[in-house]
This record gives C-alpha cells, structure tokens and sequence, in this order.
C-alpha cells in the first residue's frame, strides 16, 4: 500500500511539472517595468544635476591648471607671461577660450605658451575685476593689479557656482560659491 502512495505520488508531481509553466507572465513584467520606469523618472534629475555640477568642478579645475601654467613659465622664462581671453564678451570673458602667452600682447597673437577652448554649454567665466588678461612676473606673483588679488567667477545657470582667486604671491584656490560671498558676477 505504501508503495502505491509513493507510485501515486510520483504520477502526480510529474503531471503537474509537465502543466506548469516557467518564466514570467505579462502581468508580473508589466510591473516591474512600470517600477523601473517610476525609480528612473525619480533618478534622471538628480543624475543630471551631478553632471553639471562635475562639469563646473571640472572647468575649474582646469583654470586652475592653467594659472599655474602661467605661473611656473614665468618663473621660467623670467619675464611676464598672461593669461589673455581668447574673445572677450563683457559678462563671459574667458568663457570663448583663453590662452598662455609669453609677454604682454593683449591677444592671443604672442609667444603662445598654450591655448585652451572655449567652455561648453551655458557656462560662464568672468573677472570679478572686470579684466581681460591676468599676469604673472618673473617671481610667480601678480604682475600689474592694482588690488591684492584676482577673482574669477565660473557659473552655470541654476547651480552653485566656483569662484577661483589668484592671491597677489600666484597661488591660486577654487571654492563653491554661497550666500556669504559677495556678490559675483554670475
């Protein structure tokens, strides 16, 4: 009798294996896409805010880089090397490119040390001082600045911006613009 059970047993699991289906049904694909879908709408802002926001880190790490480019070639060449906008537009003057050159030129027409590209997207980089050029002596410092330092505002509409000072001896930091900076010119 009780090998009966168990034959019974085994017709039994094998009609329903054979019955049963394997994988998903529409239903169940329907929600996990409609999920997916939900968690996606909620990620793609804050992903897109992360990019503009290392974009500006980015472009001004990369001003950064170029100061002291400047710097350091003019304590090679022992002489004036300037930063000089590429096209200045008043409230964007560095924002059509820049680039290094040895001397005073006043355009990128020099002794071209390096040329950078214009900043892409809305980004802006404007002197606070309202400048097209900024130089550096035969010592690494300022070269013709009547104030202490120089300021330099990256912004992009909607986010927080960096604003880059070059202190009077060359040395140069970035930090995030916020509410207890005066006013820039974003």
């Amino acid at each position: 009798m009780a090998a009966e059970c168990i034959a019974d047993e085994k017709r039994f699991m094998k009609t329903v294996m054979r019955n049963s289906y394997i994988g998903f049904t529409l239903i169940e694909l329907m929600i996990v896409l409609a999920i997916a879908g939900i968690a996606l709408s909620a990620a793609i802002p804050s992903f897109q805010g992360m990019v503009v926001r290392n974009r500006i880190i980015t472009q001004a790490n990369e001003f950064v880089l170029t100061l002291n480019l400047a710097r350091s070639e003019a304590l090679k060449v022992g002489g004036i090397v300037t930063i000089q906008a590429a096209s200045p537009v008043t409230g964007n003057r560095f924002g059509g490119g820049w680039c290094v050159v040895v001397g005073n030129p006043g355009n990128c027409d020099g002794t071209l040390v390096r040329r950078f590209p214009a900043l892409t997207g809305e980004t802006t980089l404007d002197s606070v001082e309202g400048v097209n050029f900024i130089q550096f002596n035969s010592l690494g410092g300022l070269a013709n600045t009547a104030s202490q330092t120089r300021k330099m505002d990256l912004c992009y509409p909607g986010y927080d911006g960096r604003r880059i000072v070059i202190s009077l001896i060359g040395r140069s930091k970035s930090h995030r613009l916020n509410g207890t900076d005066p006013p820039t010119s974003c």
